[in-house]
């Protein structure tokens, strides 16, 4: 509808019952046109690589391999931004 890939995050920490990194709301975006799905490791949220390991793991498994899974931090090199 917008003519450009939508990312949406899905975290494993403590935020709304929405926000999190299950495999039920991550089927339901990915209905809805998301392209790509983002689960980062929000220390602010209590969230962890950990947690973050764990979540991608339940994802793949939950939608298999045709969905885009990125995670990572914005600390993470594969984030790297150019100033």
């Amino acid at each position: 509808m917008i003519g450009r890939p939508v990312g949406v995050n899905l975290e494993p920490g403590d935020v709304p019952e929405i926000r999190r990194a299950k495999p039920e709301y991550a089927k339901r975006l990915i209905g809805m046109g998301a392209a790509m799905l983002c689960i980062p490791a929000n220390p602010g949220t209590g969230g962890s690589y950990g947690a973050m390991a764990r979540v991608t793991e339940e994802l793949r498994r939950g939608l298999g391999d045709d969905a885009a899974l990125w995670s990572g931090t914005r600390a993470s090199p594969a984030c790297a931004t150019r100033r």
